[in-house]
């Protein structure tokens, strides 16, 4: 895998992969993208976005010269300015290379609504404010411990009353002191005409979300989708994860090898620092997914009848043996099951063509 920090060798390395590959897209590959086109209408159908932007962008998906661009994240909290610069990148280099090669380009968002709660930006949004301790004002929704996020109700409404209402105290209380300051006449008026536009989007996003997951992942469909009309194609990974059975099969096939390749990688971050870290390469590449809402991470034994993997819940320690042979009953229902962090690009790449991926600067080791 290579990195590019300028849009032009981003461009260009697409190019070269598109000139290597046009001919590679078999019927496997076609039938993944028309499962994934499936779930992506679903979830635009449900958060009110499946606007003539989306439905153009789905048409070309369906397309054998399609391309496929891909980022994802967690749905964060009013997401912070880099979950949005990923879909701005992703987007314009879609549009780049749709002129440059003269083949339909799509843009991808995979949403990872099956994180856990733990991480900090899923749950709090941090507004800057010189005045506070830390300097910043911190909007936080209270979740519980290492549960999928999609697993979580939506904050009460009373906890999306106080938020607006600490914003709009901010708003005051920041012109007043910078109109002081600078000597300057502020027109709060305006901010707070934002704040309202802003707020139809997070209200209507409450309405129609079922869980936590869907409240901040329609917040961030709506912005790009709706107000920016980006033609960017969301989808949960709750939902296309399930088209990619011969992928996780294989990885389990092939588990062996995977296993000895990340020892490496081990070895790589324990001289370097960072990348992989533990016994990653004795884990099974998939989470496996408790009755609780939590996940148990499972350790690898090889049987005769194949991988076996054994490992507890997380949160109510329930024990599981879970069979990961071919013949398991596992692969006719992978709602239970998720890629790891670490996997998920060799399932999307391997079972969608993916051309280019779009991360973040956390995962590049």
């Amino acid at each position: 895998m290579h990195y590019y920090s300028k849009l032009a060798d981003v461009v260009d390395a697409c190019r070269k992969f598109h000139d290597n590959s046009r001919d590679q897209l078999t019927a496997e590959t076609l039938e993944g993208r028309r499962r994934l086109a499936d779930w992506i209408r679903k979830f635009h159908r449900e958060c009110g976005t499946l606007t003539p932007q989306v439905e153009q962008a789905l048409e070309r998906l369906n397309e054998e010269r399609c391309l496929l661009l891909m980022t994802a994240h967690q749905p964060n909290l009013f997401a912070y300015g880099g979950v949005f610069r990923k879909a701005t990148l992703n987007h314009v280099l879609a549009g780049t290379l749709s002129v440059l090669l003269d083949v339909p380009v799509v843009s991808f968002f995979g949403l990872a609504d099956q994180d856990f709660t733990d991480d900090r930006w899923i749950k709090s949004a941090l507004l800057p404010d010189v005045e506070r301790r830390n300097a910043t004002l911190e909007l936080r929704m209270p979740l519980p411990d290492r549960i999928m996020l999609n697993k979580t109700p939506k904050p009460s409404e009373t906890i999306l009353n106080r938020w607006r209402q600490d914003i709009q105290n901010w708003i005051h209380c920041k012109t007043k002191s910078i109109a002081e300051l600078a000597g300057v006449q502020l027109d709060e008026s305006v901010y707070l005409g934002n704040l309202g536009q802003l707020w139809s989007v997070v209200t209507d996003s409450y309405d129609k979300a079922e869980n936590c997951a869907d409240f901040n992942a329609f917040i961030i469909s709506q912005i790009i989708n709706a107000t920016w009309e980006y033609d960017t194609l969301f989808c949960r990974f709750s939902e296309c994860q399930r088209i990619f059975k011969q992928e996780f099969s294989s990885l389990i096939d092939r588990f062996w090898d995977y296993s000895e390749a990340v020892r490496g990688a081990e070895e790589r971050s324990r001289t370097d620092g960072g990348g992989v870290h533990g016994d990653e390469h004795q884990t099974i590449p998939v989470w496996y997914h408790c009755e609780c809402g939590s996940k148990a991470r499972l350790t690898a034994i090889d049987t005769k009848r194949g991988i076996v993997g054994h490992g507890d819940c997380l949160v109510c320690g329930k024990q599981f043996e879970i069979d990961f042979s071919l013949e398991s009953r596992i692969w006719n229902d992978l709602s239970r099951v998720s890629a790891r962090a670490l996997v998920m690009p060799l399932v999307f790449f391997g079972g969608l063509r993916v051309c280019g991926y779009v991360g973040g600067a956390g995962g590049r080791e």
